[in-house]
């Protein structure tokens, strides 16, 4: 797919975190990636519309708000990108007083699920959400294997860098490190 209009929000690795990223998978370049993954990377590093790193971190749930809304309104902190998941059926069975699911598989003892195309978020962390919600630098560091530096805004393990540069249909946002999918 090809996608030649719209607005987007595009969080582009600097050239070190290419390094970094084809080092710690083996890859003697970007072309040794294969070329399903390499797609995944990219629409995982893109969200739609273009949002300025204020807006990243001001917009709520439930619309935009300000500081006095923080007891009224949980931040937001996740953006939704242009990766979708793939379709899958979930056949659920039954056995030994428990559920088990089996993925795309074509044996059902109960019922089946399939949830259709849907898109993949991610999570942007930055002072006001952990504050808000209570979460420690050490809870980041739990699920991104690095320190959270206040101050900074991240997208997912990945701290921004250079925020808001301009593009003819959005903003880039240059980041430290590569996302995988989540």
């Amino acid at each position: 797919i090809i996608y030649v209009s719209g607005s987007w929000s595009v969080f582009a690795p600097t050239d070190e975190a290419m390094k970094r990223y084809l080092s710690e998978n083996q890859f003697a370049s970007i072309s040794d990636i294969p070329f399903k993954e390499l797609k995944k990377i990219t629409k995982f590093h893109i969200i739609q519309n273009p949002w300025s790193l204020e807006q990243l971190k001001s917009l709520g749930v439930n619309g935009w708000k300000t500081v006095d809304d923080a007891n009224s309104n949980p931040y937001a902190y996740k953006r939704e990108t242009i990766l979708k998941n793939p379709n899958e059926k979930y056949w659920i069975k039954n056995g030994n007083k428990k559920e088990m699911i089996v993925i795309d598989s074509t044996i059902s003892g109960g019922s089946k699920r399939v949830f259709a195309l849907s898109r993949k978020y991610v999570p942007i962390f930055y002072d006001g959400y952990l504050t808000v919600n209570g979460i420690t630098s050490e809870d980041y560091r739990f699920y991104f294997d690095r320190a959270y530096e206040p101050g900074n805004v991240y997208y997912a393990g990945a701290r921004i860098l250079q925020a808001d540069i301009l593009a003819e249909n959005g903003f880039v946002h240059i980041i430290d490190r590569v996302v995988d999918p989540m």
